[in-house]
Parts: C-alpha cells; sequence; structure tokens
C-alpha cells in the first residue's frame, strides 16, 4: 500500500490540490514507541512527513532521526495533557507485557488506557487502539482480559480497534515474535502442539502502514480491524519456515498435546502468584482461533506480502522474489545438471522466471534445499504443476549450456543389456517413490507436492 506525504494525509486532499494549505507537517503521539511495533511505527511515519511524539519509558530503543521527540510515559503515571496539543492522531501501543500480572496490575493498566483515551477525546485527536487476536477469542489471560476491556473503551469512545494476528519480521525482532526467533536460534528440538495453533502472521511494516493509513483518516471510526494472514499458516510450519529464511537451520520435532501442557501452565501461575511468562503464552496459543481477515484487507486496501521474504531479516518488498527464485533456480539446475552451476546459469533461469510473470518460488520445504537428491521423489507428471515448469526451465537451461550438454546427449546407442539394466532401476525408483509419498509430509515435501502448506 502506497504511501502519501504529509499534506496529502492531513489534509485528505490528492498531493496536487491547494498546495501550501499547511505549512507544518501533522502531529502523531504513539504511545509504547520504544517497543517491537512502536520503533516500526516511528520509522515509517517519519518517512511518511509525520512529526511524533514518542511515549515510552526510556528513549534506547527510540529511532534517532529528525522530528521525532521523546517523552517519559508509563502505565502507573498519567501523561501530561499538554502532549495532546496539537496531535492529529493518537495510537495507544503501551501495554505490561512483561513479568507477572496480577489483578491489582490489570486495574492499572485499564484505567490508564480510560484515561489516554479521554485526553485524546478532549483534543480531538483520531484514536486508534492496537489490541490483540487473543481479545477475540475467549483467552483468560490477563493480556486479553485488558485488551478486551479496552477494546470496549475505545470503540465507545468513536476509536478505532486494530486487532493483529502474530507480527513478525524486521530486523530487530521483539515481542511474541523475539521470543519464537530465541526458541528457534536455540532449541535443536521445537515441540509440534497437537493440535496445531493457527496463526495469521502480519509483517510489522504492513501492520505499520495500515496504522497510518487510519491515523490519516482512513476507515471508519467505533470500527475493529483484524489484521493478518487470510488462510493463516500452522504452528510448525511457520517455526520451520522462520528456522530456515532467518537461521538456515532445519530442526527437529517433538510432538506435544497441547491441552496437557495448558493445564501444567495454569498450575504454574496459580503456585506463582500471578499471570505470565510461558503459562500466558500456552495460554494464548490454546485458545487461538482463526479472525476473518478478508474484510479489513479489502477496506484498507492492504496486500501483505509473502510469508516467506518476510520472515528474513530486513524482509523489504524490493524485489524479495529474486533471492527465492535464485536458491530455486540453483537447487533445480544442481539437481538436473548433477553438479553445482555457475552463477549465470542461475541468473538465466530467474530472468526467465521473471518475464514470465512469477513473483515466489515453489515451497520447497529447508530438507529438500539440504538434499537436492529428493526431489526425484516429487518428480512425476501431475505432481505439481509449477514444480514441472520449473524443471523444465532448469532442463532447458543446462542442456542448451557447453558445460552440461553432454549429459543430455545420447552419443551412441545403448547396449540390451545396459537398457534392461536402466529400466530396472527406473521400476524400483518408481516404486520407491510410491511408498514415500504417503510420508512426505514427515519430511516436510508435502508444501511442494500439493502446493499447500502444513497440516
Amino acid at each position: 500500500m502506497g504511501m502519501m506525504r504529509f499534506d496529502a494525509i492531513a489534509t485528505g486532499l490528492s498531493p496536487g490540490e491547494n498546495p501550501g494549505l499547511l505549512t507544518e507537517p501533522p502531529l502523531l503521539l504513539v504511545t509504547g514507541a520504544s517497543g517491537y511495533i512502536g520503533r516500526a511505527l516511528v520509522r515509517l511515519a517519519v518517512g511518511a512527513g509525520w512529526c511524533v511524539r514518542a511515549l515510552a519509558r526510556s528513549p534506547g530503543g527510540l529511532p534517532r532521526i529528525p522530528g521525532v521527540t521523546w517523552h517519559p510515559y508509563d502505565l502507573a503515571h498519567d501523561p501530561d495533557p499538554g502532549l495532546f496539543s496539537g496531535v492529529r492522531a493518537v495510537v495507544h501501543l503501551a501495554a505490561m507485557t512483561q513479568g507477572r500480572v496480577d489483578r491489582e496490575t490489570e486495574a492499572r493498566e485499564v484505567a490508564a488506557g480510560r484515561r489516554l483515551f479521554e485526553l485524546a477525546g478532549e483534543s480531538g485527536a483520531r484514536l486508534l487502539f492496537v489490541s490483540s487476536q487473543s481479545a477475540v477469542t475467549g483467552a483468560e489471560s490477563a493480556y486479553a482480559r485488558v485488551k478486551r476491556t479496552l477494546e470496549g473503551e475505545a470503540l465507545s469512545r468513536r476509536g478505532i480497534v486494530v486487532r493483529p494476528g502474530l507480527v513478525y519480521g524486521g530486523g530487530h525482532p521483539g515481542g511474541q515474535f523475539g521470543f519464537l526467533c530465541r526458541l528457534v536460534a536455540t532449541l535443536p528440538i521445537l515441540p509440534r502442539f497437537v493440535p496445531a495453533p493457527p496463526l495469521q502472521p502480519i509483517h510489522v511494516e504492513d501492520l505499520c502502514r495500515a496504522l497510518l493509513s487510519l491515523a490519516a483518516g482512513g476507515g471508519e471510526t467505533s470500527t475493529s480491524y483484524n489484521l493478518g494472514d487470510r488462510e493463516g499458516v500452522t504452528w510448525q510450519r511457520f517455526l520451520r519456515l522462520l528456522a530456515w529464511e532467518r537461521f538456515r537451520r532445519c530442526p527437529l520435532w517433538l510432538p506435544v498435546p497441547l491441552l496437557p501442557l495448558s493445564w501444567a501452565a495454569r498450575l504454574m501461575d496459580r503456585f506463582s502468584g500471578g499471570e505470565g511468562g510461558i503459562g500466558q503464552r500456552v495460554q494464548g496459543l490454546v485458545a487461538l482461533k482463526e479472525m476473518e481477515t478478508a474484510t479489513s484487507l479489502v477496506a484498507l486496501e492492504l496486500t501483505l506480502r509473502p510469508l516467506r521474504s518476510g520472515l528474513r531479516r530486513g524482509g523489504g518488498n524490493s524485489g524479495p522474489w529474486r533471492r527465492d527464485l535464485a536458491g530455486e533456480g540453483y537447487l533445480l539446475l544442481r539437481y538436473v545438471a548433477g553438479s553445482r552451476p555457475p552463477v549465470g546459469m542461475v541468473c538465466r533461469y530467474v530472468r526467465v522466471q521473471e518475464r514470465a510473470g512469477v513473483r515466489e518460488g515453489l515451497p520447497l520445504a529447508p530438507v529438500v534445499h539440504a538434499l537436492p537428491r529428493l526431489l526425484w521423489i516429487l518428480e512425476r507428471p501431475g505432481a505439481a504443476r509449477d514444480l514441472e515448469r520449473s524443471l523444465a526451465i532448469a532442463v532447458a537451461i543446462a542442456e542448451a549450456s557447453p558445460r552440461f550438454a553432454d549429459r543430455f546427449l545420447q552419443l551412441r546407442p545403448l547396449s540390451p543389456i545396459l537398457a534392461l539394466f536402466e529400466a530396472f532401476v527406473a521400476g524400483v525408483r518408481e516404486v520407491l517413490a510410491r511408498m514415500c509419498r504417503p510420508w512426505v509430509g514427515l519430511m516436510g515435501l508435502r508444501g511442494a507436492v500439493r502446493g499447500e502448506g502444513d497440516g
């Protein structure tokens, strides 16, 4: 979704109408500005022409760029009413996500949110409250209860509620995504929860662009917007892609029943005298249910970036498919040619795919990238049209190369014995492939066979 400059944002006019109407950029107030989402929002807002009043406990995590002023703020104290003077929009991100949460702490956070909403309403600023997917799933954690209560308060004051799914991406991950990154980077064996919780990821920059559009006057007030992947992915598929795209790891998986784990987490919280930590995260996973996000995405004209490219460090939009296609081309060319292809052949593969309008690589699992010879299990007519087409392109490029042309030339007729031997080998390969295909899901190859995510 494109970003407008501040004159169009603040007035609602197209960039060419009434030039010079404003002499200074609009002002955005952001609470929790030093957090994971807050840092990205501040950076993008300044780039779009806003000035930002950043409210946070400390300025340590804030981008040090012109247009940003820091003001101390925490949920235990009311903000200075003077900070809301001249503010066009308020985005409330601050939340108590660290440590144990008792009923007194929960009530204090709700009271702080109400006071903030009052000040925003008195100043005439547009109010945006960033909630959570857990607020609409019936989760009973303190975090979910606070979000649900503040949603009602914001909507009653003609505010806008934004419920993102799992926020991910960026060079410096934080929040739930930061926890998952540390988990994937350190543990050789990861939990495969049964049943698999549905995740609806949204890249942190895509979420911030939606927030800026709403702050600029887009959308409707007293409305909730659910933002996240329309179809969603399973817990295991998300962690598998995260491990490969960000850390180039292929972890092992341990099946873990989610319901008994949730009971154990509740007991831990009860004996510890509060809520928080791993117990709250597990309860949130148990209560997760899919949100209907298509309506909100269409209303905001928001297109989410592909998950695989967004998971990488940076995860920008400037041609992320080229890296996907280059890795795919290297894999397929190595498979059909029998050895490592030169860079020129990989570049030709990328150009052919780009001319055909391909902007995303095949959903091949990390194990296939690690062991290219496993592709023979998937190489069969009708297995996956995209795979069959991509293999045909790789064969044509390798066959046209002087370095690998001999591999595709039959210089002399085969003897009957050699022909029978090759037929026998082909038959054995086909039998083995038929035996392996029912188990490809366990090997992480099902996405390539069916062209879909893990179930």
